[in-house]
């Protein structure tokens, strides 16, 4: 385990998450912060009859943002769910939900805090565990992770429109899979020494 290398990939994809997390949520909490929201609740009060609501069955589509985290940290997306409509229990969102409420800032902070430590602590795993003896550094899983992350995080920034940003998150999927792939069968290498040497 090199902790220097995998501190660098925690640092680097800090920087990545940080601007995009902030950026998201800075549509919520004008949005939570303006007058808009009394103005539909006025409304909403005033209408007749029940509407009937499940929050179940809302469609929801991912802002660009929540894509380029989520292919770009899917392991800590896994126990964070962060900005999911409706978390389970288990994950930060659904913890920071049942502490401090749902739709409420506190939560939201709490849910983004959580989000980032995830990060932090899995890119100093994921970066400081080198699985390949490659010669060159870009073909390691980890590395191709963090460099399209960085093009799509690029891509969103930049007014091109459309969704363009999307594309180096295949690789980013692809890279992932080999790195599950790798982990899994090196771990089933390391079962089978230890069961061969109790033999």
């Amino acid at each position: 385990m090199n902790w220097g290398r995998g501190l660098l990939f925690a640092v680097i994809h800090l920087s990545l998450a940080v601007p995009l997390i902030l950026w998201r949520e800075a549509s919520d909490w004008k949005h939570l912060r303006g007058e808009h929201r009394t103005a539909v609740l006025r409304l909403a009060s005033f209408q007749e009859g029940t509407v009937e609501w499940d929050p179940t069955t809302i469609c929801y589509r991912p802002t660009p943002q929540e894509f380029v985290l989520r292919f770009v940290n899917v392991p800590a997306f896994v126990f964070a769910r962060w900005h999911l409509p409706l978390p389970p229990s288990y994950s930060v969102a659904g913890a920071s939900e049942a502490v401090f409420g749902r739709g409420v800032r506190s939560s939201a902070v709490a849910n983004a805090i959580g989000f980032v430590v995830l990060i932090f602590v899995q890119w100093l795993f994921v970066g400081g565990l080198r699985l390949t003896r490659s010669k060159h550094e870009w073909l390691e899983p980890a590395t191709l992770i963090t460099v399209s992350g960085a093009v799509s995080a690029c891509l969103l920034a930049l007014p091109l429109g459309g969704d363009i940003y999307g594309f180096p998150l295949i690789v980013t999927f692809g890279a992932w899979l080999v790195w599950f792939c790798i982990v899994v069968f090196k771990m089933g290498k390391l079962g089978s020494r230890a069961s061969a040497a109790r033999i």
